[in-house]
């Protein structure tokens, strides 16, 4: 319930038998991954993966190791090959947002900062 609350948040769909939850964010807000994170831990649970599919449209802005939206900038572990598709898929590397085993492989990671971007900066690698 937890994450429901979230004003940004439209819907949650968990799956306890698969641990994993859903997630569909209201159009035209600004998601905070960091709330989510949080919302799941205040649930009682804990965050193996944290992962998005952003619907990419002319609210994204990409420079190719980075893209922005919505005031917040994710920056990629690998600098993508082409441009934005339709979708992307997302998965967020921190400690918020994954296992500390995962997490060490990207703990001495150089992550560049592509812009002065006011809001959050999250790290993230794409899925296929």
């Amino acid at each position: 319930m937890s994450i429901r609350k979230l004003d940004f948040v439209a819907d949650v769909d968990m799956n306890l038998q698969h641990t994993e939850g859903k997630i569909t964010l209201k159009k035209n807000t600004k998601p905070d991954m960091e709330k989510i994170a949080q919302a799941v831990i205040n649930a009682g649970f804990s965050v193996r993966y944290l992962s998005a599919e952003f619907n990419v449209d002319n609210s994204v802005t990409s420079t190719g190791q980075c893209f922005d939206y919505r005031g917040d900038e994710y920056v990629f572990a690998e600098p993508l090959k082409g441009q934005l598709k339709e979708k992307i898929y997302l998965t967020f590397i921190g400690k918020k947002f994954q296992p500390k085993n995962e997490y060490k492989k990207y703990e001495g990671h150089n992550f560049t900062k592509c812009t002065n971007t006011p809001g959050k900066v999250y790290h993230v690698t794409t899925n296929p």
